[in-house]
């Protein structure tokens, strides 16, 4: 009778607390979390990461048939091509974006950010700043404005052209010795190889026909000589030129 006594008492004790756990809501609130994380996690994968990767490394394309046109135009010997290289201090975004979607090909939707060691330790570290950043109550003004800065796929990389005459190569931004005239020359060269990619210039099948490009307060630094040869450059390519010059 005893141990019969006994066994009712911790039963209906058991009861009691399985209710009380029950009203507070307790079971509701963990399976809203679990469903929360997840949906977190979908988001933070597809919505961030890959837009972000996918827009900064999408740029290639448009980088290789800039630097195609280029290839095809020459300006009084000179020969220009695009070149950009990933910013160091968004490196580690990159590494932890590019591991996030080889994980989430292959964990499809059991992917769990936060309780994988599959990050090493740099790639944790990333992953957490980002989610504190998320978190930030304190400073939240603070917190949109790096947010932002994470997620603006213009931020990643560092554009220059280069000049080659021969075997000599430099770059545009450390090309601080030419005239004003000769420093302005190349950004002909490149809108035209722009424009060329737009109206498939150098297309056979596909060739624009307006080919029409506007430029105003052209010429500034220029003298008449050189002037004399970026229009006639600009002509010998087909375009239809509508300029306003000081």
């Amino acid at each position: 009778d005893t141990v019969i006594f006994w066994m009712e008492d911790i039963w209906r004790k058991m009861r009691e607390q399985i209710r009380t756990q029950k009203d507070t809501g307790l079971p509701e609130r963990r399976a809203q979390c679990e469903m929360a994380e997840r949906s977190f996690t979908s988001s933070f994968t597809t919505d961030f990461c890959a837009t972000v990767l996918s827009n900064v490394e999408g740029r290639d394309d448009t980088i290789m048939h800039l630097n195609t046109n280029l290839d095809r135009i020459n300006f009084g010997g000179d020969k220009y091509r695009l070149i950009s290289t990933l910013k160091p201090e968004y490196e580690d975004y990159i590494a932890l974006f590019r591991k996030i979607r080889g994980l989430a090909e292959t964990r499809k939707a059991d992917l769990d950010l936060f309780n994988t060691d599959e990050f090493s330790p740099a790639e944790h570290d990333t992953l957490f700043r980002i989610r504190d950043l998320l978190l930030d109550e304190r400073d939240t003004e603070h917190a949109l404005v790096e947010l932002r800065r994470v997620a603006d796929y213009r931020n990643y990389r560092a554009y220059d052209f280069t000049r080659s005459r021969g075997e000599d190569t430099v770059a545009l931004s450390k090309w601080g010795t030419g005239s004003g005239g000769e420093s302005e020359t190349p950004v002909y060269v490149i809108r035209v190889a722009v424009m060329a990619s737009a109206f498939k210039i150098f297309s056979q099948q596909k060739k624009a026909h307006f080919r029409s490009i506007f430029m105003d307060e052209v010429f500034a630094t220029m003298d008449e000589s050189r002037t004399r040869r970026v229009l006639h450059f600009l002509k010998e390519l087909g375009l239809q030129i509508v300029c306003a010059a000081p």
